[in-house]
């Protein structure tokens, strides 16, 4: 993949959360992370209250992606009582589109998965921004 050759050294950070056995199941939050700018793209800051506008728009928007793993289940890529998580890369634009999405890893590899969570993130309008960004997001998914 020719356009993912940037995210050859991040650092991702992805809450993975979860206990095995019985009780209350609880799933840590993923946490974003913003990726170094190249030093190409200019010197313009993005204030950081943009990259909080970015989190709530995965929080809000989440649900989207949410609706792939029945997809997936339904493909017979992944199992019903699986819990996946799944790392998202991506550029916003200044005018909020999100571009070269990727994949970047998951616990369980389902290309009916992945490509179902690219389409849908790609439908997204993120706030703007003075110039672009590389930023990464990671999914928990599970059934209800």
């Amino acid at each position: 993949m020719a356009g993912v050759k940037w995210w050859s050294g991040a650092i991702l950070v992805l809450a993975m959360g979860g206990a095995c056995g019985g009780g209350e199941k609880k799933v840590a939050e993923p946490e974003p992370v913003a990726e170094e700018e190249p030093e190409d793209e200019g010197d313009e800051m993005i204030p950081e209250e943009k990259f909080g506008e970015i989190q709530r728009t995965f929080e809000r928007k989440s649900s989207t992606v949410a609706r792939c793993f029945p997809i997936a289940v339904e493909s017979g890529e992944v199992d019903k009582n699986e819990r996946v998580a799944v790392s998202l890369g991506l550029v916003i634009q200044p005018d909020g589109t999100p571009t070269e999405l990727a994949i970047l890893g998951a616990s369980k590899r389902s290309a009916t998965l992945e490509k179902c969570i690219i389409e849908s993130v790609s439908r997204w309008e993120f706030t703007t921004l003075p110039r672009p960004l590389q930023y990464s997001y990671g999914f928990k998914l599970q059934s209800f």
